[in-house]
């Protein structure tokens, strides 16, 4: 069941909802419904237009797609974003071949 308020948010994310109007049922939502996908120490989760249960009101529904919350490793959310794209940004830095010589350091 949902429940908004399980979600802690850090100092940060509390921010960043105040700003872009991210309420905490949003939150809730990208959470219990969203897609996740594992980032460097971090869970990406993210509310699609398929992953937005139908007993939603319609018009929220449409303000709500999007939504993504970056969760720690201690399940605490660090940040809060909308996004569309979001799913299609990831998948595309997934696929990125990664060369080891471009992350190591000159002396």
């Amino acid at each position: 069941m949902l429940h908004p308020e399980t979600v802690k948010l850090s100092k940060h994310a509390k921010i960043r909802c105040q700003e872009r109007e991210i309420s905490s049922l949003q939150i809730a939502l990208a959470v219990d419904f969203g897609q996740r996908v594992n980032g460097t120490g971090v869970e990406i989760c993210f509310l699609g237009r398929r992953d937005i249960p139908e007993w939603l009101d319609r018009r929220y529904a449409e303000r709500v797609e999007g939504t993504v919350v970056i969760l720690g490793h201690d399940g605490e959310a660090v940040t809060t974003y909308r996004n569309r794209d979001a799913m299609r940004e990831l998948r595309k830095r997934e696929k990125l071949p990664r060369d080891p010589r471009t992350h190591v350091r000159s002396r």
